[in-house]
C-alpha cells in the first residue's frame, strides 16, 4: 500500500507515543519545581515585609534596625542558594524531558538523529541569523533511541506515569501528502505558529510584571528611606531581585523565541519552492531550531499555555493557510475509507511493514458478527435497533462513518437477561457474551459485550481491560438498553446525579488501578504496589456492585411508559442524552446496508438528531486515524 500519510503510520507506533508521554511526565515535573522557585524568589519579600512590620509594631527593645536589615538580607541569600539548587533540579528534568522528545521527532518524521549542519546557506536556515544554538541533545540521545518498547513500558510503570495520553497517538495536521518535506513541514507548523503567538504574548506580560514590580520596589525603598534611613533601601532591592531577574530573563527570552519563529515563518512562505524540495538536514535544522522554543513552555502559566494551544488548532488560526500554500500544486488528503485507516498489532514497528491490518478487515469480521446477531435476536422475537455511530453511518450517505470501530445496538431494558440467554445458547464458538457477571465490566456503559474469540485487542477508551480473561478481548459488538424513565423527573434528575457522581468515582479509581497494574510482562512487582492494587480492585467490584443497586432500584420505580431513554447507567456519563417517544424506537423495520439486514429505530433522524444533535450531517472528527475502542488489533487465527 502507498503510505501516503507516513507521519500517521509512525505516529501510531507505540514506542513513539511511550517517548512522548515521558517527555509529558518530565516537563511537568520541570514545571512543578518551576512553581516551586518561583515562590522561593518571592519568600524574602514576604520575609521582608513581615520582619519590618514586626520590627515597627511590636516591642523590639535590643533589636536595632541594622540587625533587622542583616536577618533580611540572610533570608534572601539562603532563599537564593535554595532557588539555585531547584534551578538544577529543573535543568535535569528539563534534559531528560528534551531527549525524550528529541528521539520521538526524529522517528516519526524520519530523520536520522546525527543529520545536523550547523553552518548551512541562508536559505536552509542559517543559525546566526536566527540566534539558535546546536541542539545539545542530538549526540545524546542514542541511548535512548536503542531502548525496546518492553522497557520504555517498564519505564512507565516504575515511574507511575498513568495512562498515555491519547493525544500522544494523534497529529494535529492529519492531511498529508507523498512529499516528505511537505508532511514534515505541515507538522511542525503548528509548533511555529503556536510559539509565535504564545511568545509574543508573554513577552508583554513579563515586562509589564517587570515594569510593575520594580516600580513598587522603588517606591517602597524611597519611601523606606525617607521614614527610617537610607540602609534601608538594600534589603528591599536585595529581597525583590531574584524574582526581578527571573521576569526580566524571562521577557528577553521570549521576545527572542517570537521574533525566531516569525522570521521561519517568513523564510518558508518567501522561498516555499525550496522548502517543498528540503534535505533530511534542512528539516532537521528546523526541527532543532523548534527545541529551543519547546524547551521553554515549562516557564509559561499553564492557562495562557492551553489558551494558545486550543488557538493553534482551530481552522481560522493562520497555519491552516501556511500549509494550504507550502502544498502548493499537491492535493493533501486525509484518509477516505476503512481501507486507508491502519490498526496496529501489539508488535507493530513503523520501521517495518509488519504486525497491522486495514480497517476494514476488523470491520468486517465484526460485520460477520453482527449478521449472526440479528438472525438470533430476530428469530427468537427480541426487538433491536442499531444507533450511535453505526445508526449515523446509514444516515449520513455524504459523510460516512468509516473511522468507526465497532457496532452498537440497543434493546428494551427488560429483554437484557432473555437476550443475554438466547445469544448464549445460540451463538457459535467463535463469539462469548461480556455482561456484569464479568467481575471487572464496567458496568456505566452499554449492558453487555458480544465479544469475538478471534482476536484480541487493547482498548484505548478502557483502563479496566488489562484484567480481562483473554477470551474478553477481542473486538465487539455493544449493546444498550432503553428504558422507561420515572414519572417524578425530579426525582429522575436526582438518581442521573447519583449515577454520574458514582461513575467518576469509579473512574478515578480505575487510572489508579491501571497505574499500579504492571505491563504483561513485568514479573517482578513491588508488594506494595501489588497490595494496593488488589485493594483497590475489590473496592472498584464494591463500586460496581452499588452501582448495580442503585439501577435495580432505579427500575423499581413508577414509570412513564409514553417515553424512552438510555438506561441511566449510560445517561450518566452524558447527561443530556434525550428522551424519546416510544412511537419513534422500537418497530421491526429492517434496512439493508452493506450486505447486512439491520433493524431500525422507527424514526431514524429523529434517534440520531437526539443523540448528536441538529448538526449531526456535519462530521466533527477531527483525528480519523485515532479510533474510539481499539489500539491494538490482533487476529487469533
Amino acid at each position: 500500500m502507498d503510505r501516503y500519510n507516513d507521519i500517521l503510520w509512525r505516529t501510531h507506533d507505540k514506542k513513539n507515543a511511550l517517548l512522548l508521554h515521558l517527555r509529558s511526565y518530565y516537563i511537568d515535573k520541570a514545571r512543578m519545581w518551576n512553581y516551586l522557585r518561583n515562590i522561593v524568589a518571592i519568600l524574602p519579600v514576604i520575609a521582608l515585609i513581615a520582619i519590618y512590620v514586626y520590627y515597627f509594631t511590636a516591642q523590639t527593645d535590643g533589636l536595632s534596625l541594622s540587625e533587622v536589615q542583616a536577618t533580611s538580607v540572610k533570608i534572601t541569600g539562603i532563599a537564593s542558594i535554595i532557588a539555585g539548587l531547584i534551578s538544577i533540579k529543573i535543568k535535569k528534568y528539563k534534559g531528560q524531558s528534551d531527549r525524550y522528545r528529541e528521539v520521538f521527532d526524529c522517528r516519526v518524521l524520519g530523520i536520522e538523529p546525527n543529520i545536523f549542519a550547523s553552518n548551512v546557506s541562508k536559505k536552509t536556515l542559517d543559525f546566526k541569523i536566527f540566534k539558535i544554538k546546536p541542539d545539545p541533545y542530538i549526540l545524546n540521545i542514542s541511548e535512548i533511541n536503542e531502548l525496546s518498547q518492553k522497557e520504555l513500558e517498564k519505564m512507565c510503570y516504575d515511574l507511575k506515569t498513568g495512562p498515555i495520553d491519547e493525544k500522544h497517538y494523534v497529529w494535529y495536521f492529519e492531511k498529508f501528502c507523498n512529499n516528505k518535506p511537505i508532511n514534515v513541514i505541515s507538522c511542525m507548523s503548528q509548533n511555529f505558529f503556536f510559539s509565535r503567538d504564545l511568545y509574543k504574548c508573554m513577552e508583554k506580560v513579563y515586562a509589564n510584571a517587570a515594569i510593575a514590580i520594580g516600580i513598587v520596589t522603588i517606591l517602597t525603598a524611597v519611601i523606606f528611606g525617607i521614614l527610617v534611613d537610607t540602609s534601608a533601601i538594600f534589603p528591599i532591592i536585595a529581597a525583590v531581585a531574584p524574582k526581578e531577574y527571573l521576569l526580566i530573563k524571562s521577557k528577553y527570552k521570549s521576545k527572542e523565541l517570537w521574533n525566531n519563529q516569525r522570521y521561519v515563518i517568513d523564510e518558508i512562505e518567501n522561498n516555499l519552492d525550496l522548502y517543498r524540495n528540503a534535505s533530511d538536514t534542512t528539516l532537521r535544522n528546523l526541527q532543532t531550531h523548534l527545541f529551543h522554543s519547546r524547551t521553554n513552555d515549562m516557564f509559561v502559566p499553564k492557562n495562557r499555555y492551553e489558551y494558545f494551544k486550543n488557538k493553534m488548532h482551530k481552522p481560522e488560526n493562520m497555519r491552516f493557510d501556511f500549509n494550504r500554500k507550502l502544498s502548493g500544486n499537491l492535493i493533501p488528503k486525509d484518509p477516505q475509507s476503512a481501507d486507508e485507516i491502519m490498526v496496529v498489532g501489539s508488535e507493530y514497528d513503523s520501521s517495518k511493514d509488519s504486525d497491522y491490518v486495514m480497517l476494514s478487515e476488523v470491520q468486517e469480521r465484526i460485520r460477520e458478527m453482527m449478521k449472526e446477531v440479528h438472525e438470533i435476536l430476530t428469530s427468537e422475537g427480541i426487538d433491536y435497533f442499531i444507533f450511535g455511530g453505526t445508526l449515523l453511518e446509514t444516515q449520513r450517505e455524504n459523510a460516512p462513518v468509516y473511522w468507526d470501530d465497532d457496532m452498537d445496538i440497543c434493546i428494551r431494558y427488560e429483554d437484557i437477561q432473555r437476550a443475554i440467554d438466547v445469544l448464549h445458547n445460540k451463538i457459535k464458538g467463535n463469539m462469548i457474551i461480556q455482561d456484569e457477571t464479568d467481575k471487572y465490566f464496567i458496568p456505566y456503559d452499554c449492558k453487555f459485550r458480544i465479544r469475538d474469540l478471534e482476536s484480541t485487542t487493547e482498548e484505548s477508551d478502557n483502563l479496566i481491560y488489562p484484567h480481562f480473561s483473554p477470551d474478553m478481548r477481542g473486538v465487539f459488538i455493544d449493546v444498550y438498553a432503553m428504558a422507561h424513565p420515572l414519572v417524578n423527573t425530579e426525582k429522575e434528575k436526582l438518581y442521573r446525579q447519583q449515577f454520574r457522581t458514582l461513575c467518576e468515582e469509579m473512574k478515578n479509581l480505575e487510572k489508579e488501578i491501571y497505574r499500579d497494574t504492571a505491563p504483561y510482562h513485568v514479573k517482578n512487582i513491588c508488594p506494595d504496589r501489588r497490595k494496593r492494587l488488589e485493594s483497590n480492585l475489590k473496592k472498584y467490584y464494591s463500586m460496581k456492585t452499588k452501582y448495580l443497586e442503585m439501577e435495580r432500584k432505579y427500575m423499581s420505580e413508577k414509570k412513564d411508559t409514553t417515553k424512552y431513554g438510555f438506561a441511566p447507567s449510560y445517561a450518566c456519563d452524558s447527561p443530556n442524552l434525550p428522551y424519546y417517544d416510544v412511537s419513534k424506537t422500537f418497530n421491526g423495520k429492517t434496512e439493508k446496508w452493506k450486505n447486512l439486514t439491520l433493524c431500525m429505530p422507527a424514526d431514524e433522524e429523529e434517534i440520531v438528531r437526539g443523540f448528536y444533535g441538529d448538526n449531526w450531517k456535519t462530521p466533527v472528527v477531527d483525528y480519523k486515524t485515532k479510533l474510539k475502542h481499539i489500539r491494538t488489533y490482533n487476529s487469533k487465527k
